[in-house]
């Protein structure tokens, strides 16, 4: 009931979530370490310039 009242209005709610988790420390460590690690970005299953 509370997501579907939140989506009406637009999502403030998930919104503010998803920039609260974004922000949290872990989401820094994690984007660190996939940078020291080449070899992931070249296994990627999606390619985000064509999608």
């Amino acid at each position: 009931k509370n997501f579907v009242l939140d989506n009406r209005a637009g999502q403030p709610e998930l919104k503010a979530a998803r920039k609260r988790a974004e922000a949290h420390p872990i989401e820094q460590t994690g984007s660190a370490l996939r940078a020291m690690m080449p070899w992931i970005k070249a296994n990627q299953l999606v390619d985000k310039a064509k999608n």
